[in-house]
């Protein structure tokens, strides 16, 4: 697998607004069925931390994108970021 790709998008006005982080990231030939258990472990562990709203996943889509993609969803920057700065991630 290549190193997955980041970025956090939000908005200047973020009182009351929900902050999402976008992974994408290449998965090698061969290595799917095993991204698919980690994915499902980390989705899981996402969702038991503070603030967490839920996660999208876009898997790739031939002829239109080769990355599987996550929209990850908190509550605010620092619950975020809580997340992000984890040992469980």
């Amino acid at each position: 697998s290549e190193p997955p790709a980041l970025q956090v998008l939000a908005d200047d006005d973020r009182a009351g607004r929900a902050i999402s982080v976008v992974f994408s990231q290449r998965i090698r030939p061969g290595e799917e069925e095993t991204f698919r258990k980690w994915h499902k472990e980390i989705v899981t562990a996402q969702s038991t931390f503070p603030g967490y709203l839920g996660t999208e996943t876009f898997p790739p889509t031939p002829g239109l994108q080769k990355e599987w993609v996550d929209i990850v969803r908190f509550d605010s920057v620092e619950n975020l970021e809580g997340w992000m700065n984890s040992e469980t991630r």
